[in-house]
This record gives C-alpha cells, structure tokens and sequence, in this order.
C-alpha cells in the first residue's frame, strides 16, 4: 500500500494536545497550521499518525478523529537535532 502526502483541511477547528512537557508551543503552532492546513505525512506502519513540518520544526502527531483533537507526541527542530530532554519553542511569524 502507498501512502501519500495528503492536507490537513480535514482537521480544521481540532484541538492540538502536547503529550510531553516541553511541547506546548509547538502544540499551538501545529493547531494553527492544522486550521490553515498543511501537508502531512501519514506514518506507514501506524494507522492514524501523522509527520509534518511546521515552522522548521519537525512534528509528529496522532489524530483522534471522534474526539477531534491531535496529540503531539514529539518536536524537533529540522535544521539541528536537539539535545536529550530539551525543550522545544517554536516561533510564530504571525505573533
């Protein structure tokens, strides 16, 4: 089966969950980019999780459709692996 890059329209209005401390600012970051919707990247070995990059930073996230909401489960910077339990800020161009 082949899985392909796919927007996020579906997923406007959910509510974006951070799962770890550290992860509430790419949280809002990713429930604004869901509401404007941007690509995603299905993961093809888990149904219902989700890859996308979001101000440069990779997110990965599982979507609960019943329930609307997304969990981020995990941020990382792209350009630059970040340190074992660093915290994740991503900046807003729009604030």
């Amino acid at each position: 089966m082949t899985m392909t890059r796919q927007r996020s329209r579906k997923w406007a209005g959910y509510h974006v969950v951070p799962m770890f401390p550290g992860l509430e600012t790419a949280a809002a970051a990713l429930g604004r980019a869901l509401c404007l919707g941007l690509e995603t990247e299905p993961d093809a070995s888990r149904k219902d999780f989700y890859s996308a990059d979001v101000d440069d930073v990779a997110c990965y996230f599982h979507v609960f459709e019943a329930r609307r909401t997304a969990y981020l489960l995990s941020a990382e910077p792209i350009d630059e692996p970040a340190a074992a339990g660093a915290a994740v800020a991503v900046p807003c161009p729009a604030c």
